[in-house]
C-alpha cells in the first residue's frame, strides 16, 4: 500500500547496523596507552634542557659609538634578549642564532647611555641570565678595582690570621664609588687559600669587580712560602660539539721540599666538555704545608662547522 506522495512505507524503512562494544582487553589497552603518553609527556617535561648564558662579547663598549651588537654565549638560549638599566627596559628579538649564541640588537639609547645593564634572554626553555653591559663614556676610564699581588702570611694560632692588604677603586663618573670585599682587610683568614671578591659602584649605576687571593701558611707545619704556578685562562677549540681534551701544565716551587706534590681536580689530557671548566690545584709539600691555584678552561665549537 502507498502512502500520500507516492512512497512506499517498506522502501522508508533503515537497516540499522549492530553496535560492536569494547572487549575488555580492548579497554585495557586504551587506558595503558593513555597512561604511556602521559609518563612520556612528563619525561619531557622534566628532561627538557634549561637555558643559560655563560658569558657576553663584548663585556663594554663605548658611549655614543654607533650602531652596536652582542654576542650571547650559552645553551638553549631563547629568542629574545630583555635589557634593563639606566636608559629603561627593552625587549629585542635576537638578529641571529647560532649553536651556542644568539647576537642582540643593543638599542640606541643604551648605546648612548652610560651605565651597567642587566641582560636576560627568554625562550621556550626559559629565561636565561643575567649577563652584565657595560656602557663607558670614553672620555673617562672605566671603574675598575685595582688589588694586590698575591698575599702571604704566617698563621697566628690554629684559627688563621688577620690579614691587611690595600685595594683601591679607581676610575668611574663618581669620585667617591662604594667598595666592598667578601673578606674585608684586616679580618681573619684561615689556614690554607682563600679568593677575595671586590666590588666597586657608584651613584651612576657603573660597577667594577676584581679578585686577590690570600694564602696563610702552617708555621708550626713549615717555614715556607711556596706557590702553585698554574695557566691563564685555556681556549681551546672542540672538533665536536662534545667537547676536546685539554693538556695543561701545573708546578710548584719555593718550598724547601724540592718536588711538592701537585694534584688537580681534573687531570691535564681530561676530556672537556663545550663550556667553561673552572680546575683547581693544590700542592702539598713534605712538611705537609699547602698552597692553591685555580684556572679556567673555556673549550668552544666554533658556528659554522
Amino acid at each position: 500500500m502507498s502512502q500520500p506522495g507516492g512512497c512506499s512505507l517498506a522502501g522508508s524503512q533503515q537497516t540499522r547496523q549492530p553496535v560492536k562494544s569494547l572487549t575488555a582487553g580492548s579497554r585495557w589497552r586504551l587506558r595503558m596507552r593513555s597512561a604511556v603518553l602521559t609518563v612520556l609527556l612528563l619525561l619531557s617535561a622534566l628532561t627538557a634542557a634549561a637555558a643559560q648564558i655563560d658569558g657576553i662579547e663584548p663585556k663594554s663598549i663605548d658611549t655614543g659609538s654607533g650602531e652596536q651588537f652582542v654576542n650571547i654565549i650559552g645553551s638553549e638560549l631563547g629568542d629574545h634578549v630583555l635589557w634593563s638599566g639606566k636608559a629603561g627596559e627593552w625587549d629585542v628579538e635576537v638578529s641571529a642564532v647560532g649553536r651556542s649564541n644568539v647576537v642582540a640588537y643593543v638599542p640606541d639609547p643604551i648605546v648612548n647611555t652610560p651605565g651597567r645593564y642587566t641582560v636576560y634572554v627568554r625562550g621556550a626553555n626559559g629565561t636565561a641570565g643575567p649577563a652584565y653591559l657595560d656602557v663607558v663614556d670614553p672620555g673617562q676610564p672605566p671603574l675598575v678595582v685595582l688589588v694586590p699581588d698575591p698575599v702571604v702570611a704566617a698563621s697566628e694560632s690554629r684559627s688563621g690570621a688577620g690579614v691587611v692588604y690595600d685595594v683601591f677603586p679607581y676610575g668611574g663618573s663618581d669620585p667617591r664609588p662604594d667598595l666592598k670585599c667578601s673578606n674585608p682587610s684586616g679580618s681573619l683568614f684561615p689556614v690554607g687559600y682563600t679568593v677575595v671578591d671586590c666590588t666597586a659602584s657608584n651613584t651612576k649605576g657603573e660597577t667594577g669587580t676584581s679578585q686577590l687571593s690570600v694564602t696563610v701558611f702552617d708555621e708550626q707545619k713549615s717555614g715556607d712560602i711556596f706557590w702553585v704556578h698554574v695557566p691563564e685562562v685555556i681556549a681551546e677549540e672542540a672538533p665536536t660539539l662534545e667537547g676536546t681534551n685539554v693538556k695543561f701544565e701545573v708546578t710548584a716551587d719555593g718550598s724547601r721540599d724540592p718536588s711538592p706534590a701537585v694534584k688537580c681536580d681534573a687531570e691535564s689530557g681530561a676530556f672537556f666538555r663545550v663550556g667553561t671548566t673552572s680546575v683547581t690545584c693544590v700542592a702539598t709539600d713534605a712538611y705537609g704545608a699547602t698552597a692553591t691555584g685555580q684556572f679556567d678552561i673555556s673549550v668552544y665549537f666554533p658556528d659554522g662547522k
